[in-house]
């Protein structure tokens, strides 16, 4: 992807849907947070990946789910991180391990709102792939209501593309200072 001459070839962005997004398939009371995987390498190609409880309840067997973008009609936020072939592989990895065990009906500990959600899932795929986790910026695994993520997110965001060599990252992340 090229934006402003920078160009990059992966991102990661995370969204994030308020309480009470219109929904085709499915509602949340609290809202939601997924991922979108993009690979810019062979034309344009993105994935979504999100976690939920499988059974529309606050304790369940937790499913990975990748139709996200279909079941919530918007987005109240986005941030996306240009990230390398590497990190985009290691939240590959962590995706796909955390679907074994889905199999196995044990992802990743099942699924319990106040202390595995999806919240939970995005935070430990940025981890995954060393987003904030280089300097202790997410040390935890976010608050239970998405939409109360959004700060922690931008600051991670922030310090991230920051030590990328980003300037102004809260506007203009693609440009890169000199």
């Amino acid at each position: 992807m090229t934006n402003n001459g920078i160009y990059y070839e992966y991102s990661v962005s995370a969204f994030i849907a308020a309480r009470g997004t219109p929904s085709p398939i499915e509602g949340s009371s609290g809202g939601h947070i997924w991922l979108g995987l993009e690979d810019y390498t062979n034309g344009y190609n993105i994935e979504y990946y999100g976690f939920n409880s499988g059974e529309h309840r606050v304790v369940g067997k937790g499913a990975i789910v990748t139709n996200d973008n279909e079941t919530y009609l918007y987005s109240a936020h986005k941030i996306k991180f240009p990230i390398t072939q590497e990190q985009y592989s290691k939240i590959n990895e962590f995706i796909y391990q955390a679907s074994i065990l889905n199999s196995k009906g044990k992802v990743f500990g099942g699924y319990d709102i106040a202390t595995n959600s999806c919240v939970d899932f995005v935070f430990t795929a940025l981890r995954a792939a060393g987003i904030g986790a280089e300097r202790g910026y997410i040390t935890q695994d976010g608050r239970m209501i998405p939409m109360s993520n959004i700060p922690g997110l931008e600051e991670i965001h922030q310090h991230f593309l920051n030590e990328q060599g980003y300037k102004d990252a809260k506007t203009q992340y693609w440009e890169r200072g000199a």
